[in-house]
């Protein structure tokens, strides 16, 4: 797709996503909001895909996302277990790597196939919401298990689950590293960088920074 074509059909731009839509540095989200002008980045650091989901029905049962506008949404990664208590958000990151929950919860409560079963219905439910103006993708594939490790969680998928899955460009770590976490595990930050982030705009989306 040509992303700039999309973007001139609509009044506004919506972004949401974890850190890899909302860093220390400029991401794909804020390249487009100084290009165009008429987009908002709505990510949130360690966020899984029940805060984005929320934040998406938020934004939109308010009012504040209208039929004139386009929704982008970087997927996290499935295995999150985001929570809000006294008004503010615990946005832990991967389970595997969090510190937050204790691992013996994890272990005893926390299937991997339940929560990606549970995120497959959250893209399900936003692609029905916004038919036509709306575009998927993610940080890695959004059946691995976490970013750091090719592993793939296995669920059946039905032609509905399948539907869904091929709403999704291909992710950040299939269109930069290959889903190879060795081209970047030497690295302090494990981000993408911003001239990664342009790279993957114009790769996956014909859009030039």
């Amino acid at each position: 797709m040509i992303l700039s074509d999309t973007i001139a059909r609509h009044r506004h731009v919506w972004c949401f996503g974890c850190s890899f839509t909302d860093y220390k540095w400029p991401t794909w989200a804020d390249l487009l909001q100084k290009k165009y002008g008429n987009v908002t980045n709505l990510g949130k650091c360690g966020a899984g895909n029940v805060y984005i989901f929320t934040k998406i029905m938020e934004m939109y049962t308010q009012g504040h996302i209208t039929k004139d506008d386009l929704v982008m949404v970087c997927w996290s990664g499935h295995y999150r277990l985001d929570m809000k208590f006294k008004g503010q958000w615990i946005t832990g990151g991967n389970l595997l790597t969090q510190d937050v929950y204790s691992m013996d919860f994890v272990k005893k409560y926390c299937g991997p196939q339940y929560f990606l079963e549970r995120d497959l219905y959250l893209v399900h439910a936003v692609n029905e919401i916004f038919k036509g103006r709306i575009i998927n993708f993610s940080m890695a594939d959004i059946d691995r298990l976490d970013q750091y490790n090719n592993i793939h969680v296995q669920l059946d998928k039905p032609d509905h689950v399948q539907k869904t899955l091929d709403t999704f460009f291909p992710s950040f770590y299939r269109v930069l590293w290959n889903n190879d976490f060795r081209t970047i595990k030497h690295r302090d930050d494990r981000h993408p960088t911003e001239t990664e982030h342009a790279t993957y705009l114009e790769k996956v989306f014909k859009e030039k920074i």
